[in-house]
């Protein structure tokens, strides 16, 4: 890297570009180890490195990591440059405004479907120059961050999303929330083993970590919670409104309707009337096949329900129609396909194995005794059997 393509920094003259050759390189350097911490550990190396070598390309990677790396490797990085530049090697050119650009403001750009969000914040550097950064947040996973991109004045960037589509709403954001729910996707993305990411986002990560570190204090978001009761009168407001009003007396229509608003509270973002072609794909195959166990009548019913929820959710959303006949197209497309995998005992989640399997054996599950003993003898048929 030192004999390489540090050397191109030389040439620079935008700190941004040095930022983003740091990030990358950091990007590189989050591989799995046994012990410790992969930025911290090679880092370090990088750092030692540079300061023995002692050249121009060798300071010049130590004030770019510096200004995006972690507390204590930037540290290392910064205390090296200084040590290094005392010796005689010259600071490229952007040394001066590099890791000093200031927030300029905050912006969200999102669909009306409210998958996603991208948020856009703008910077600038004591000179002047300006440059925005976006970061795609994923509601539908987690709010996690999956792509990040540095990009042109945050006033350019505002007007190439205005207008883009009519269904794409630009607002602006507090700073203190726009770190609020950057800090959380953040932690959402690092929660995950292999997250679904961009390559840029993987590039960009530790820039994006480093401008956070320059905004406000997060003011995080709250998660919207429904208790029992109301999730309940959801249900029954739907079951008595014109799209669901044909199913009230149907006891297996109500017990999806409640699988839906479970799905939407505990294992989405907690807004049960948000629905989408995306969600209605997740709902279908993660949900209702892996988790929720069903009889064949009530399998089969389950698109009608949903498609009926849909209208009711649109209308409570004021959605607009041709978005909700989009979703509605989507349940259509998957039908079929939904149909096939419910039946398929190799796509239920373990927990709905075991549900069916006590209902086929009949046993009583508000029995715990029963409950515990058909377990121990389930665990003992296990005991033998190789590992798949």
């Amino acid at each position: 890297m030192l004999r390489g393509p540090a050397k191109a920094l030389l040439v620079e003259e935008d700190p941004l570009h040095a930022e983003c050759w740091a990030s990358e390189l950091l990007g590189m350097l989050e591989q799995p180890l046994r012990d410790g911490d992969p930025v911290q550990l090679l880092g370090a190396g990088l750092v030692r490195c540079a300061q023995r070598q002692g050249t121009r390309a060798g300071l010049a990677a130590l004030l770019a990591v510096a200004s995006v790396a972690p507390g204590p490797l930037a540290r290392q990085a910064a205390a090296a440059a200084r040590q290094l530049a005392a010796r005689g090697p010259s600071a490229p050119a952007w040394s001066a405004a590099v890791g000093r650009a200031a927030l300029t403001g905050t912006w969200l750009a999102g669909d009306d479907f409210g998958d996603q969000d991208l948020l856009i914040a703008g910077f600038a550097y004591p000179d002047g120059s300006e440059h925005s950064l976006a970061v795609l947040i994923d509601h539908n996973l987690m709010d996690m961050a999956k792509d990040a991109h540095p990009g042109p004045p945050l006033q350019e960037m505002l007007e190439q999303w205005r207008g883009r589509d009519r269904h794409i709403r630009v607002t602006e954001v507090d700073p203190r929330r726009a770190a609020g729910l950057l800090a959380q996707a953040l932690e959402a993305t690092d929660l995950i083993m292999d997250p679904p990411v961009t390559d840029d986002f993987r590039r960009m990560r530790a820039l994006v970590r480093a401008r956070l570190r320059g905004m406000p204090a997060p003011e995080r978001p709250s998660r919207p919670e429904l208790d029992d009761e109301a999730r309940e009168a959801l249900v029954a407001d739907f079951l008595a409104s014109p799209e669901g009003a044909e199913l009230a007396h149907d006891e297996g229509a109500w017990f999806i309707c409640d699988a839906l608003v479970d799905y939407r509270c505990d294992y989405g973002d907690g807004l049960p009337l948000r629905w989408s072609p995306i969600l209605v794909e997740l709902c279908l195959f993660e949900h209702f096949t892996r988790r929720v166990s069903l009889d064949a009548e009530a399998l089969a019913a389950v698109p009608e329900v949903l498609g009926r929820w849909v209208r009711y959710c649109g209308r409570r959303q004021a959605l607009a129609p041709e978005l909700v006949d989009e979703t509605l197209g989507a349940l259509e497309e998957f039908r079929e396909q939904f149909a096939a995998a419910g039946r398929d005992p190799t796509r239920f989640g373990m927990a709905k194995r075991i549900a069916m399997q006590l209902a086929a054996d009949e046993v009583d599950t508000d029995d715990d005794d029963a409950v515990q003993a058909w377990i121990a003898q389930y665990n003992a048929g296990l005991a033998g059997r190789p590992l798949d």
